[in-house]
C-alpha cells in the first residue's frame, strides 16, 4: 500500500505536469480521494468544515493521522535488525537501509550508521571481508565495492556459461517454451510439473518450467532420461543421473587439437575479418542495466520543433535506426527526452537524447575503477610491439535490459521511441561498459580502457598470439572494431599522455607542446596573459621574481616595447619551468580532475590539472591552438564554447568515463552547458552540437572570474599555430547553407541583411555585443536581445536566433508583405515566420498586418457569438406572443403564433402573405383570446410596414422585431416553425387533409408537457386539464363504485337465503324494542324496497318497518290455540312515516360484470 507522503509527492507532480494552479489544489485533491478517505478527512476536521481549509491544512491533517511520528527507539531497533535477504541485490538492500533510517534521526552520524549496517548485514562473506579490510570506509565506498563485487560475480558466471563448449554427445538442446500451453515449442512435447528446485553457483534461483522423458542416444547407447526445462538461454547441461546411465568417451572429449599459429598481422586480421565488419555489433549474453534511484519520479519532456530543412534527414535517420533495431516505437512512456539532431562532418545527421535533464539526474551512477598508470606499466612493461583496438560505436553494441529501455525513451516529431541499446549521453554508460569489458577480457593479457584495448608482446610471435586471442574473444562475443582507428604492431604508441615503447613508459611531448612551442608575445597584452599563466603556477616555480624580471620591465608605462635577447631568455626559462617535474604532475585516477578552458580573439587554450590533497592545483598537460578564419567570426559565447569542446576532445582519454570539473570564465556557458540543465531550444546549431558532445561526459561546470583564470587565458593568447578541428569549416558551411536556404526563399539575401544590420541603430549594437560580450545593463531597446544573449550567434554578418534570421527594422515591412502574400491567417503567418525570421514583437506585427488587410477583413468569418440574452419570462399567459411565417411548405404558407408563457401554439393556413391578410388573421386571434401586451416578429415586410405599426399602436401592443439576418432573436417562433414542419412531415404518410393534420398536430402539442415549463401548454393557458381520447382509458368514479357494490353483494349472497314476501303474507318480525318476546307476529302490509317491508302487527294497530333479514315466514294456526297459558304483550310501536322510495337493486352491464370478474 502506498504511503501518504508518496501519494502527496505524486499528486504535486501531477499539479506541475498539468499546470494546475494553487487555487485548484484543494478541489483536485478531494476529487481524487476515495469515499473512505474523504469520510475520514471530514471526521478529522470536525467541528470545522472543509470549505475553509487550505491545501496545506488538509495534507497536514491527514499526515498526522496516517503517518504519526514513530518512536525513535523502535525505528532504530528495526534498522539494526535489517539484513540482506537471500534473493535481495545490494542495490535493493541499500535502498531498504535508507528507508529504515528515515525516522531514526541519526543526524550527522547517518553515513556511519548506514555503513555499519551494510557491512554487518550483507550476506556475501567474501564481500564482507573485503569491506572490513578497507580503511576510511564510507557508506558510498562500501556500497560501490559491494555492488561491483556482486556485478562482477554475476557477469563472470554468465561468461563461464558462454565460454563452455558442448561435448560431442547427442545432447538435447534447450528449446523455447510456451508457458501458456505448457508444451515444448519445437517438438510439441507436453511438460509435466517438476518439483525440483535449481540454483546457480551464485545462489540465483532458476525458474523450472517443467520436465519430460526423452530418448537419448550416444554411440550405440539408448536410454530414457528425464529432461528438466528451465527459463532462459545457455547450453544444455548433463547431470550426474545422465552420466550414470551413459558412458562417455572422455579421451575424445579431452583431446586437445593443435592451434594454427598465425605468421603475420595481416593473417590475424584476415582470420578475424568478421570483427571489422561495418555493421553494428551486438554483445552476446550480457545486457546492461541502468540503476535508477526509486525515490526520483519519472520526467517526461515534449519534443522540440525541428528546423524545416532537417525534417527529411531526421525521418531518414529514424527509419535507419528502427530498421537496424537500435530503436523501437512505443505508444507510452513515463520517461522521455527531446531528440536533438546534430550535423556531422559529412553533413549526415546523428540523433541524440538530452539525457542530462532526465535519466542522468535519477541514475545511481556506477563508478567502476579505471586502470591506473601503474597498472599500465605492469601489464605493458617489457613489450616490444604494441597494438591498439578501438571499438566501433562501443555503447550501442550493448543491449539493454527490458526495464532499462523505457528510461532512454526519446520524443520525436513522429512520437516516442525507446533505445534497445546503451545510448550515447547516459552518465553511467562508461562505468557499465568498463565493467563489461574487463569481465570479458579478465583472463587475457590486455589493458582495457573503456572502448580502447591495448595489447603488447615481448616478441613478434607473442604479440601475434595475444592479438589473436583478443580478436577471437571479440568475435565470439559479437563485438565490432573500427579498423580505421586501430593501430597494429607499432614499436611506439601514445596513450593517456604517455608514450609506450620498448624502453618503457614516458611522458608524451604533446602534453607540453602548447608551452614548449608557444610563440613569443608580440605586445603588452599578450605578455600580461603569459605572465598570468606563469603566476598561476608560480608557487611551484623557484626564483620566480628573478627569472621574470626582464619581462615585468616591459609592463612599465615608461618603458617602450622592445623584445631582445634578455626577454627571450626569460621567456624560454619560464617555459622550461612550466613543463618541468616541479610543476607538471602525472595523471592519477584517484585525484580530482579539473579542465580549465578559455578563448581570446585569435586562439583557444585548455589546461587539465589535478587538485592535490593540499588543495593546490598542478597541471597534467597543456593545449592551445589558433582559431581558423571562420572561427574568428564566431560570437564571444561561441568562442568560449569552442574552447570547452577543444579541451574535452584534446584530453578525451583523461576525461572519458570519470567525473571532472569544467571551469570557464564566461558565465552564460553555465546556462547552456549546465550538467542538469536542458539546452535552450533556440540555441545556435553549433551550440546544440557541442552540448550533445558534452552530454557524453560526467562533469560539473563552474564559473571562475577572469583574474583567477589566468592559466587557460594565457594559453589562449599565445596559441600554437594550429587550427586543429577540421570539422569546424564543414559545420560552418552547413550553417551558411541553411542561412542561404532561408533567405533565398525571402525577397532578400544574406548580403542585404548584413549590410542593413550594420547600419541599424539596434542591431549594430547587438552585433558588437554578440561578438565581444554583453554588458550587465543595456538600453530598453536591447532588452529583448539581452534575454536571448545565450541563443544569439552571427553568420556572414547576420544575427541569428537559433536558425532564424534577426531582421533590422528597415527590412521588416518587406518580409511582412512577403509572409502575407498568400493572405494566410495570423496562425499560419506566425508558423511560417518562425521557420525563417525573428525580431522583437514580431507576433504583434503579424497580427497588425492581418488586421489592416482589407481583403482579409472582407473575407473574415462570423465572430464568436456574444453571451446569450434570454427573453424575460412573462408573468402570465398571452402577455407576449412570438409570430413567424412557415413556408411555402406543403404548398401553403402558415402563420405560427406562440405564447411565451404557456407555449400555447396557434397555426393558421394563410391565403396570402399580404399585410391585410396578416392583420385580419390577428384580429380574429385577438378576438378569441384578447389583446397581448407584447408581440415579437422578424423583419418581414408585413411587420415592418407603417400600417402594421399603426395596428399595433392602436391596440396598445408593444411591437419588437429581431435584428436583420439574426433569426435567433425570435428563437421561440423559429423553433416552433421547425417543430411544426417536422410534425407535419411525419403526418404526411396519412390520408388526412391538411386541416385535419394541423388539428392532430395542435392537439398533441397542446396536451404534451413542455420540457421548459414542465407542464402542458393547455394546463397553463386554459388553466384546466384538456380532455383527449387518452382520457377514455382512465376509469371514472361511478363505475368504480358500482364495481365495489357488486363485489360486496357477490360475497354476501354466497351465504344468504333468498326470501321474498307478498302482500298479506303472515310473518314474524324481529322485536327491536326489547322485551321478553324475540319475535312478533304480523302481516305484510307493503313492500317499500327490494328487501324492505312495512308490517302490520296482529296484536296492535301499529305498523313496523323491517329489512328482509329481520322477517321470517309464519304459518297461521287456523284457530288452534297452542299457547293458551301464555300472554303476549306487544312492545311500544314506532310509526315510520317515511318509507324508502324508488330503491333499486344494483344493476351492472356486461362490460362492468366482466371487469369485476377479471
Amino acid at each position: 500500500m502506498e504511503s501518504w507522503s508518496a501519494y502527496v509527492e505524486r499528486l504535486e507532480q501531477f499539479f506541475e505536469a498539468n499546470d494546475i494552479g494553487a487555487e485548484k489544489h484543494v478541489p483536485t485533491l478531494i476529487s481524487c480521494m476515495g469515499p473512505t478517505t474523504y469520510g475520514l478527512l471530514r471526521n478529522l476536521v470536525q467541528p470545522d468544515v472543509l470549505k475553509g481549509k487550505t491545501y496545506k491544512d488538509i495534507v497536514d491533517v491527514l499526515r498526522k493521522h496516517l503517518e504519526p511520528k514513530p518512536l525513535i527507539i523502535a525505528e532504530r531497533f528495526r534498522f539494526n535488525h535489517c539484513s540482506q535477504k537471500a534473493d535481495e541485490t545490494v542495490t535493493s538492500y541499500a535502498a531498504e537501509l535508507k528507508q529504515c533510517a528515515v525516522h531514526c534521526e541519526f543526524g550527522a552520524s547517518l553515513d556511519e550508521a548506514l555503513r555499519d549496517r551494510l557491512v554487518s548485514g550483507i550476506r556475501n562473506e567474501a564481500c564482507q571481508r573485503r569491506l572490513l579490510s578497507e580503511a576510511n570506509l564510507t557508506f558510498a565506498r562500501a556500497f560501490e565495492l559491494a555492488l561491483n563485487m556482486e556485478t562482477a560475480e554475476k557477469d563472470a558466471h554468465q561468461l563461464r556459461k558462454q565460454d563452455s563448449h558442448g561435448e560431442p554427445v547427442h545432447k538435447v538442446e534447450a528449446r523455447p517454451f510456451n508457458s501458456t500451453e505448457r508444451k515444448c515449442y519445437r517438438c510439441n512435447v507436453p511438460l509435466e510439473a517438476a518439483s525440483i528446485k535449481l540454483k546457480t553457483y551464485t545462489g540465483e534461483v532458476m525458474p523450472v518450467l517443467g520436465q519430460f522423458e526423452a530418448t537419448v542416444s550416444y554411440k550405440q547407447q539408448t536410454e530414457q532420461l528425464p529432461v528438466i526445462v528451465v527459463k532462459g538461454s545457455g547450453p544444455a547441461l548433463c547431470g550426474r543421473n545422465w552420466l550414470k546411465k551413459i558412458t562417455l568417451d572422455w579421451k575424445e572429449i579431452k583431446h586437445i587439437s593443435e592451434m594454427h599459429q598465425p605468421k603475420s598481422i595481416e593473417e590475424v586480421l584476415e582470420l578475424h575479418s568478421e570483427v571489422f565488419k561495418a555493421e553494428l555489433g551486438t554483445l552476446r549474453g550480457i545486457t546492461a542495466k541502468i540503476l535508477v534511484n526509486p525515490d526520483i519520479s519519472p520526467k517526461f519532456c515534449k519534443s522540440r520543433p525541428l528546423p524545416f530543412a532537417m525534417k527529411a534527414r531526421v525521418d531518414a535517420e529514424l527509419d535507419r535506426l528502427e530498421k537496424a533495431g537500435i530503436i523501437s516505437p512505443v505508444k507510452h512512456s513515463e520517461w522521455a527526452v527531446p531528440v536533438v539532431p546534430v550535423v556531422k562532418k559529412d553533413n549526415s545527421i546523428r540523433l541524440c537524447g538530452d539525457y542530462k535533464i532526465t535519466v542522468n539526474q535519477a541514475t545511481t551512477t556506477e563508478t567502476y575503477p579505471l586502470p591506473r598508470i601503474e597498472e599500465l606499466m605492469s601489464t605493458l612493461s617489457g613489450g616490444k610491439l604494441f597494438s591498439k583496438l578501438d571499438l566501433a560505436s562501443a555503447y550501442q553494441q550493448v543491449l539493454l535490459e527490458e526495464d532499462s529501455k523505457k528510461l532512454l525513451t526519446v520524443n520525436t516529431h513522429r512520437g516516442l521511441f525507446v533505445y534497445n541499446r546503451l545510448a550515447f549521453g547516459v552518465s553511467s554508460a562508461p562505468a557499465i561498459f568498463q565493467r563489461i569489458m574487463e569481465n570479458l577480457m579478465k583472463d587475457l593479457d590486455v589493458v582495457v580502457y573503456l572502448d580502447d584495448l591495448l595489447i603488447t608482446g615481448k616478441t613478434e610471435q607473442d604479440h601475434l598470439q595475444k592479438l589473436q586471442a583478443v580478436l577471437q574473444r571479440l568475435q565470439e562475443s559479437g563485438l565490432r572494431v573500427k579498423k580505421a582507428k586501430c593501430e597494429f604492431g607499432k614499436k611506439q604508441i601514445e596513450y593517456l599522455g604517455h608514450v609506450l615503447n620498448s624502453q618503457g613508459i614516458h611522458p608524451s611531448p604533446g602534453k607540453v607542446k602548447a608551452i614548449k612551442e608557444a610563440p613569443a608575445p608580440s605586445c603588452v597584452k599578450e605578455l600580461r596573459a603569459f605572465l598570468g599563466l606563469v603566476n598561476y603556477y608560480g608557487r611551484f616555480v623557484p626564483n620566480q621574481s628573478t627569472v621574470l624580471a626582464p619581462l615585468y620591465r616591459l609592463l612599465k608605462d615608461q618603458v617602450e616595447w622592445e623584445w631582445k635577447r634578455p626577454e627571450q631568455g626569460a621567456f624560454d626559462k619560464c617555459k622550461e619551468l612550466l613543463i618541468s617535474d616541479k610543476v607538471l604532475v602525472h595523471y592519477d585516477p584517484d585525484l580530482p580532475l579539473t579542465l580549465a578552458c578559455d578563448s581570446s580573439a585569435y586562439g583557444i587554450g585548455a589546461v587539465i590539472q589535478h587538485e592535490m590533497p593540499s588543495g593546490k592545483k598542478r597541471p597534467i598537460a597543456y593545449a592551445s591552438r589558433t582559431l581558423a578564419p571562420a572561427e574568428k567570426k564566431y560570437s564571444q559565447i561561441e568562442k568560449e564554447g569552442l574552447s570547452l569542446i577543444f579541451g574535452v576532445k584534446k584530453f578525451h582519454q583523461y576525461l572519458w568515463g570519470r567525473k571532472f570539473k569544467l571551469v570557464t570564465d564566461h558565465k552564460p556557458l553555465l546556462t547552456l552547458f549546465g550538467e542538469h540543465k536542458s539546452l535552450p531550444t533556440m540555441a545556435a546549431a553549433r551550440i546544440q552540437r557541442w552540448a550533445i558532445i558534452l552530454s557524453a561526459y560526467d562533469y560539473s561546470i563552474e564559473y571562475c572570474a577572469s583574474e583567477k583564470h589566468s592559466n587557460a587565458d594565457g594559453l589562449s593568447r599565445v596559441p600554437l599555430p594550429d587550427t586543429g578541428d577540421a570539422g569546424t569549416t564543414a559545420i560552418s558551411e552547413s550553417i551558411h547553407a541553411l542561412l542561404t536556404a532561408h533567405l533565398e526563399q525571402a525577397p532578400l539575401n544574406a548580403d542585404q541583411v548584413a549590410r542593413t544590420s550594420r547600419t541599424d541603430n539596434v542591431l549594430s549594437k547587438v552585433l558588437r555585443y554578440v561578438m565581444t560580450g554583453w554588458p550587465n545593463d543595456v538600453d530598453q531597446s536591447l532588452k529583448a536581445f539581452h534575454t536571448r544573449k545565450c541563443e544569439l550567434s552571427v553568420e556572414r554578418g547576420c544575427v541569428l536566433w537559433g536558425t532564424r534570421v534577426v531582421l533590422p527594422e528597415k527590412l521588416r515591412k518587406t518580409v511582412l508583405k512577403e509572409l502575407h502574400s498568400g493572405h494566410q491567417g495570423v496562425v499560419k503567418m506566425k508558423a511560417l515566420a518562425r521557420k525563417y525570421v525573428w525580431w522583437p514583437k514580431i507576433d504583434s506585427d503579424v497580427e497588425q498586418i492581418c488586421k489592416v488587410c482589407e481583403s482579409c477583413q472582407m473575407e473574415q468569418r462570423m465572430p464568436r457569438q456574444v453571451p446569450l440574452q434570454p427573453w424575460e419570462f412573462p408573468g402570465q399567459s398571452w402577455r407576449r406572443l412570438h409570430i413567424d411565417f412557415a413556408g411555402p411548405f406543403l404548398g401553403h404558407t402558415f402563420m405560427i403564433v406562440v405564447d411565451a408563457y404557456s407555449k400555447w401554439l396557434e397555426v393558421f393556413r394563410m391565403p396570402s402573405l399580404t399585410l391585410q391578410a396578416t392583420i385580419t388573421r390577428l384580429r380574429r386571434l385577438f378576438a378569441a383570446y384578447g389583446l397581448p401586451e407584447h408581440v415579437v416578429t422578424d423583419n418581414g415586410t408585413q411587420f415592418t410596414s407603417e400600417e402594421f405599426k399603426n395596428f399595433m399602436r392602436q391596440n396598445g401592443i408593444l411591437h419588437s422585431t429581431s435584428a436583420p439576418g439574426h433569426p435567433a432573436s425570435n428563437g421561440l417562433a423559429e423553433r416552433y416553425v421547425q417543430t411544426f414542419k417536422s410534425g407535419m412531415k411525419k403526418l404526411g404518410q396519412t390520408t388526412m387533409d391538411i386541416e385535419d393534420k394541423i388539428s392532430v398536430f395542435l392537439m398533441q402539442n397542446r396536451c404534451t408537457p413542455n420540457c421548459t415549463t414542465g407542464q402542458s401548454p393547455a394546463d397553463l393557458f386554459l388553466n384546466r386539464h384538456m380532455r383527449t381520447r387518452l382520457d377514455l382509458i382512465v376509469p371514472d368514479t361511478a363505475v368504480t363504485v358500482r364495481k365495489k357494490q357488486y363485489m360486496q353483494k357477490f360475497y354476501h349472497d354466497q351465504r344468504a337465503v333468498n326470501r321474498s314476501f307478498t302482500l298479506d303474507d303472515p310473518v314474524y318480525l324481529q322485536n327491536t324494542a326489547g322485551g321478553r318476546e324475540k319475535w312478533i307476529p304480523g302481516v305484510i302490509a307493503e313492500q317499500t324496497g327490494p328487501v324492505s317491508y312495512k308490517v302490520q302487527g296482529t296484536d296492535s294497530d301499529g305498523t313496523y318497518r323491517r329489512h328482509g333479514d329481520q322477517l321470517r315466514a309464519r304459518v297461521p294456526t287456523d284457530g288452534l290455540d297452542l299457547n293458551t297459558d301464555c300472554t303476549t304483550t306487544g312492545p311500544d310501536v314506532i310509526q315510520d312515516d317515511n318509507p324508502a322510495q324508488n330503491a333499486k337493486p344494483v344493476q351492472m352491464d356486461n362490460a362492468e360484470m366482466q371487469a369485476v370478474q377479471d
